[in-house]
């Protein structure tokens, strides 16, 4: 369950959604440790892939009080969704 809720946060946010932890813990029903710990795993595994996803990290906005999936150098979503 918590692998398939990674895979889905990170296609979200491949999609240009806000992430934002109460919202996702109410969503899926969890407590917003465990999507804290959710955004901090992709965070990790973003950085310890970077030769993958190239300079894609999740960055914390606190004007919106949410995470949004910044890419550079990775494929575009036309490329992505083609």
């Amino acid at each position: 369950m918590k692998q398939e809720r990674l895979l889905e946060l990170f296609f979200r946010g491949l999609r240009g959604e806000n992430l934002s932890i109460r919202n996702l813990a109410n969503e899926y029903k969890v407590s917003t440790k465990s999507i804290s710990r959710d955004i901090n795993d992709l965070k990790a595994f973003l950085a310890d892939h970077r030769d993958l996803v190239g300079n894609t990290e999740l960055e914390y906005s606190h004007q919106d009080k949410c995470y949004r999936l910044f890419m550079d150098e990775f494929l575009t979503n036309k490329e992505l969704f083609s």
